[in-house]
């Protein structure tokens, strides 16, 4: 460890305010005289195990004790756990310091921890969806490595993403131009890889201020069409859908005839089913009609794809659907006849009879906690489902894991009811290890509204909890049903269906949002679905080599 200095007290104080509410106890943790290498070495056991608070907490512990030999070590070990833990905004913060700490007159080794903490600092920005940060730092990764041309391709992606979501019409030809470029580069680097070479033909296509770099990327498409691309089992169905999605909401005119294609081959012998990206190709193509006034073209597609048996209903368009049976519901399944007395559905309905018992005491930690912290806390729509004013959550749980800072000792005395019933919840199985299920208080500013759109799957069921609600100018319409939220009553909802939300009034509209999984799936469904969601408790060691 002889070439590194320790680190500095100013610098922990800056990580420590970057870190937030971690807790160590203020004692330096539990392992009293270890040595800080026995200390790490033990941390480090932690997150390959997948106990990563208690690796977090013991890495925080390890820095704010005092100055550490290697610190980047620790501070990127400690990124990797946040990551695994879906806190991308410390993980970004921690692999941005870890690639500070490293300067650039060093060995090659240390050379390629700089590159790679700036690699994975570029993720979790795109994780966020903080594409400009993301591009900066994927940026800095090929100014320090130019011949990678996997951080080219991912600098290239970055851009393309952050033109998509761009609103200021003056910045987006050079973000466009600069996405060309970097693709360009990396399928210069490896001119075989025809994935690169179909992301700069997309990228040409949506570069409309320049006639000749459409004309080439049409080209570059064709091409990736018909060539021997090397790409293995891959059928043209599979080639147009990865065309469609790429174009998606950028260019919806180009996109169009590429996922109408897909969709056709998909379901004719010309091309091999993948399951459920059918479902998403049909979402994704009737998004690209209505993006360009097509309205009836929009429903016939999603009729096209009753008939076909990818959905039950025009109104209910998930890009998953679990397969082999169907799963009964409604936009509004308390509504639906026959789910009140269905004995599968019996364990829920019970669960929000409870929930509804302490409905006063879950508002008044709510309204205690935000008088006090204001807006501390709360996440950004990264999705930007909001079209007009603000969308934010006060998360515990995101895609079925645990927000720690959440569960912390601090945040269990001001919500103590709150995760009283989260847990129970989760252990009584109706919430636990739920793909893509949330649990937030979801919070809508005054004027606002979320466009309509589909949640990505059948397998859960919504359950939003009226905390603060002002009438009668917040509503949500479910499928072709409007309804509005009651203080203390919980509104059941299936979030597959079309919907959106309005809140016309002067004030905030406050729920709490809890997805727990469709009672009519069991244990084995369960697994079924979290395979197909790549879902994992312990991603740290498939993620990256922490450092040693």
């Amino acid at each position: 460890m002889g070439l590194w200095p320790v680190v500095g007290v100013a610098v922990l104080g800056v990580l420590a305010a970057l870190w937030g509410p971690w807790r160590d106890g203020g004692d330096g943790g539990s392992f009293g005289t270890m040595s800080v290498a026995d200390r790490v070495k033990t941390a480090d056991e932690f997150a390959v195990a997948g106990e990563h608070v208690n690796a977090v907490q013991e890495y925080v512990s390890i820095l704010r004790s005092g100055p550490v030999p290697h610190p980047e070590i620790i501070i990127f070990n400690l990124a990797l756990s946040f990551s695994a833990l879906g806190l991308h905004e410390k993980a970004l913060t921690s692999f941005t310091q870890a690639s500070d700490l490293i300067p650039l007159n060093v060995l090659d080794e240390k050379l390629e921890r700089k590159i790679e903490a700036e690699s994975l600092a570029g993720q979790s920005g795109a994780r966020l969806g903080w594409y400009e940060r993301a591009a900066s730092h994927f940026q800095n990764a090929v100014n320090l490595q130019p011949s990678s041309a996997v951080n080219w391709f991912n600098l290239g992606i970055s851009l393309l993403s952050l033109y998509q979501i761009q609103t200021d019409s003056a910045l987006s030809p050079t973000t466009i131009l600069r996405a060309s470029e970097a693709l360009r580069t990396c399928s210069k680097l490896q001119p075989n890889n025809w994935i690169y070479k179909a992301h700069l033909g997309a990228a040409l296509v949506l570069t409309e201020s320049c006639e000749e770099c459409v004309l080439e990327g049409e080209k570059i498409l064709e091409e990736f069409l018909s060539a021997d691309h090397g790409l293995g089992d891959v059928s043209e169905g599979k080639m147009n859908m990865f065309i469609g999605f790429i174009l998606g909401d950028s260019n919806p005119k180009a996109a169009a005839p590429h996922l109408d294609r897909a969709a056709y081959l998909f379901l004719t012998d010309k091309s091999k089913s993948v399951g459920n990206q059918v479902s998403s190709i049909y979402y994704r193509l009737g998004r690209a009609y209505r993006a360009q006034n097509l309205l009836q073209k929009e429903q016939e597609t999603y009729v096209q794809a009753v008939r076909n048996g990818i959905w039950t209903s025009t109104m209910q368009r998930p890009g998953y659907v679990f397969p082999g049976r169907s799963l009964p519901s409604g936009p509004f399944p308390k509504e639906e006849q026959g789910l009140l007395t269905d004995p599968k559905f019996g364990q829920l309905w019970d669960a929000i009879r409870e929930i509804e018992a302490s409905a006063s005491k879950i508002s008044n930690e709510y309204k205690a906690f935000v008088n006090y912290h204001q807006n501390s806390g709360l996440m950004e729509d990264t999705e930007q489902i909001a079209d007009q004013g603000k969308w934010h959550q006060l998360t515990f749980a995101r895609n079925g894991k645990k927000i720690p800072d959440m569960w912390a000792n601090d945040t269990k005395q001001a919500f103590s009811e709150t995760l009283r019933i989260l847990t129970k919840l989760r252990e009584s199985g109706l919430s636990m290890d739920l793909p893509k299920g949330s649990m937030e208080f979801s919070i809508l500013s005054p004027h606002s509204h979320l466009r309509p759109h589909c949640g990505p799957s059948n397998h859960r069921v919504r359950l939003h909890l009226g905390i603060f609600l002002p009438k009668p100018s917040a509503k949500i319409r479910v499928g072709d049903k409007e309804r509005t939220w009651e203080e203390g009553k919980v509104l059941v909802l299936d979030d597959s269906y079309d919907h959106e939300v309005w809140n016309d009034s002067d004030d905030k509209r406050v729920v709490l949002l809890i997805d727990v999984w469709h009672p009519h799936l069991t244990d084995q469904d369960r697994i079924q679905v979290r395979d197909h969601f790549r879902f994992s408790q312990n991603s740290w060691k498939s993620l990256h080599r922490p450092l040693s």
